[in-house]
């Protein structure tokens, strides 16, 4: 398998996103799949898995190739190929090297065009992969066959050449993380069912490290696949990314709010109310995740104004502001939710552009 025990003082974290941690695993021995059974009362349940791994670097991988038109918005992923992996890929035999290259060619040709962060074909892949962790051969499991097939040829390479080197980083990930999750994991998961007024999940959210984990660093569907080398998730960047990711199983409450509230405030432009609730819920989980680390780490710059998420795209007007201005108060507990919120989406509504008309 691939699942570390962890303490019970862990008892008390969450999950996702953009984004985490660890355990253990590699197909190539099936008997050491086992680990211990991690308590019930854990928050998160860290994979290291060989097969999510492999998946992703071969996605990175093929990302190169893609047409410039489906570059974007995959360019803007802050991991590289690391030096030792690029010398690793220099030292593979011809018979290796024509292994790896078809089927990084056929993950570029079928896969890396589609987006991790919302195909659920390749949410189905990901989820498939992530319970097969302990297969040596993916015997049964049920993934495109073209897909598989590249992933058999690729796996004797990878478990050679990159293996124990990414698993290990996933495991130094999760290991500099594990002191701050075991002082404040346990509060910040009730500010965050406070302020979602929606409880933990009640299994431990799982956590599949990996070394790459889309262009974003991290995602989240019912699990959270989180980049253990992303630059942008190491220190306490990595535990705001990990409760980011976690409050997207917390927040539907939220974003129901506003979706509703942002329809009755339509006015005769229903796109520019689907635009606003569709960047605002995200939006309003980044900056709370931001406030809520900043709180535990006086000094602590949050992932959204470290990263400029405020000042690019669709979040590069007034909405950081108004989520301070509005939201803050609720995070607070000055004012109540649904008030909160209303504020925030008649706010927003009045300061997003109007849609424009089509031409003539």
């Amino acid at each position: 398998m691939g699942k570390i025990a962890m303490p019970r003082s862990i008892v008390k974290v969450l999950c996702l996103m953009l984004g985490m941690l660890l355990c253990v695993g590699a197909p190539a021995a099936p008997a050491r799949a086992q680990a211990s059974a991690q308590p019930a009362t854990a928050m998160f349940d860290f994979h290291s898995g060989f097969w999510v791994n492999l998946h992703h670097f071969l996605y990175m991988q093929a990302v190169p190739q893609l047409p410039p038109k489906a570059l974007w918005p995959k360019l803007l992923s802050s991991v590289a190929m690391s030096p030792a992996d690029t010398q690793a890929l220099a030292q593979l035999s011809p018979t290796e090297r024509a292994a790896w290259r078809s089927a990084v060619d056929y993950y570029a040709s079928a896969v890396a065009g589609r987006e991790l962060l919302d195909d659920e074909g390749l949410h189905a892949v990901n989820t498939r992969l992530a319970a097969a962790e302990s297969s040596a051969d993916l015997a049964g499991v049920d993934i495109p066959a073209a897909l598989k097939d590249s992933l058999l040829k690729a796996a004797p390479i990878y478990r050679h050449y990159f293996w124990s080197r990414h698993d290990a980083a996933n495991r130094h990930w999760q290991a500099e993380l594990q002191p701050l999750l075991d002082h404040h994991a346990a509060s910040m998961r009730s500010a965050l069912e406070r302020i979602y007024q929606t409880p933990w999940p009640r299994q431990p959210v799982r956590v599949e490290l990996s070394v790459y984990a889309s262009w974003a660093g991290a995602y989240t569907w019912d699990f959270v696949t989180l980049s253990s080398v992303d630059p942008r998730n190491q220190g306490l960047s990595g535990f705001e990314i990990l409760f980011h990711e976690s409050s997207h199983l917390l927040s539907d409450k939220m974003q129901q709010t506003i979706d509703d509230d942002t329809k009755s405030l339509s006015a005769g432009d229903p796109a520019k109310a689907g635009r606003v609730a569709g960047e605002l819920w995200h939006a309003v989980v980044f900056y709370t995740a931001g406030a809520l680390t900043a709180e535990r780490f006086p000094g602590y710059v949050p992932y959204a104004d470290r990263n400029n998420l405020w000042k690019r795209g669709h979040w590069s007007g007034p909405v950081r502001g108004l989520i301070e201005q509005d939201w803050g108060p609720y995070i607070r507990g000055e004012v109540a939710f649904k008030p909160a919120l209303s504020k925030l989406v008649s706010d927003s509504m009045a300061t997003a552009p109007a849609t424009a008309k089509p031409g003539p």
